[in-house]
């Protein structure tokens, strides 16, 4: 078995750039992404928190694998990406992390909006975790959105009273 590969451990960071770039595919013979906006939101929680959330089993393909298995971009990928690897087992949490941390403007299936996941910060840092993450659809989770990562931030800290601890998750 010379082109046996070993396992790899990667860092969510790492996961998440790849994710970013078009690196997975999903081939057709794999169910669709079903996952609900709380299934997401739970995942988020078991990251943050560094539950083990399995493993992925992925397969180096080449132009020919992924032509003839018909795979497509992971659900939420804007498209033209580095197609590297096809995922065998993993898809849907490989799907709601990417989500989840790229805020894709679409909607997740069966629903109408784009959903966004947030981390109350102040929540997290009470450790009081069931209430620490959240997601939503409407204006009023849109307004919490700021322009770039750096205002979010800014206005996360000049928050005295929590109101502004939302930070928007995504890497």
């Amino acid at each position: 078995m010379k082109d046996a590969q070993k396992p790899d451990h990667i860092s969510l960071n790492t996961l998440v750039s790849r994710l970013k770039e078009g690196r997975f595919v999903i081939p057709d013979f794999q169910r669709e992404f079903e996952w609900k906006p709380w299934d997401i939101r739970d995942l988020m929680r078991s990251i943050f928190l560094d539950y083990y959330i399995g493993s992925l089993l992925l397969w180096k393909g080449k132009e020919e694998n992924f032509e003839a298995l018909s795979c497509e971009d992971v659900y939420g990928f804007p498209g033209n990406g580095k197609r590297e690897h096809i995922v065998l087992d993993g898809q849907q949490r490989l799907t709601a992390m990417n989500y989840a941390f790229t805020a894709p403007e679409m909607p997740l299936p069966s629903r109408s909006n784009p959903y966004f996941y947030f981390i109350r910060v102040d929540r997290f840092m009470a450790e009081e975790y069931d209430q620490a993450f959240e997601y939503g659809w409407n204006q009023r989770w849109r307004n919490k959105l700021k322009n770039s990562d750096e205002e979010q931030f800014r206005e996360h800290m000049a928050s005295p009273t929590g109101s502004g601890c939302y930070m928007l998750i995504r890497d």
